[in-house]
């Protein structure tokens, strides 16, 4: 769908995949919880959750993480590759980190129990978030620096302080991001 940037057509869309779902309660299930998705695995259902690559949708409004997170979304992304309110992506020239707004929606998400997911998002702005606590932390999709040194890879601190959060590190397979360009 893309990134929805405004709180209208993020509801709407949410609600549209809500819909979708429970019309299709014979092999899809709305992932609210571990305990959801272990039942859904269990009943060879599948069990889904909104992610957002990107806080946009929080628009200016922190009392929109609770909301988001009672709709069904477990993950954001701090930023896609560009600064934001929040802070700034990986793609910024200069990574001035993370915003006091940022901080404060860090803050939030933890507190809903929201997973933060540092893909895409400005190196400082990973460092400086981590480095603030509050739970786990997470690099979805996103591969080593030390293996591609491409702009959108992690390097071995981030990494390092990813782990100490109680987060993990998921790898793609974008051969731009692994060196190979015709990668498969």
């Amino acid at each position: 769908v893309g990134v929805l940037s405004n709180i209208n057509d993020t509801i709407r869309h949410i609600a549209r995949v809500r819909r979708d779902i429970r019309e299709r309660t014979d092999w899809l299930v709305l992932a609210n919880s571990v305990d959801t998705i272990r039942k859904a695995k269990a009943e060879n259902h599948l069990a889904v959750s909104f992610n957002f690559q990107d806080t946009l949708p929080f628009s200016n409004a922190l009392d929109m993480v609770q909301i988001y997170y009672d709709l069904g979304v477990r993950q954001a992304g701090l930023a896609y590759n560009l600064r934001n309110l929040v802070g700034d992506g990986c793609a910024e020239k200069n990574d001035a980190g993370l915003s006091n707004f940022g901080r404060e929606v860090v803050q939030e998400m933890h507190r809903v129990g929201m997973l933060v997911d540092g893909s895409h998002v400005g190196y400082r702005t990973t460092m400086e978030t981590m480095e603030a606590g509050g739970g786990p932390f997470i690099f979805s999709h996103s591969n080593p620096f030390a293996v591609h040194p491409h702009y959108r890879n992690i390097k071995d601190d981030q990494i390092k302080a990813c782990v100490a959060t109680g987060g993990l590190v998921g790898i793609n397979g974008v051969g731009a991001f692994v060196g190979d360009v015709n990668a498969p």
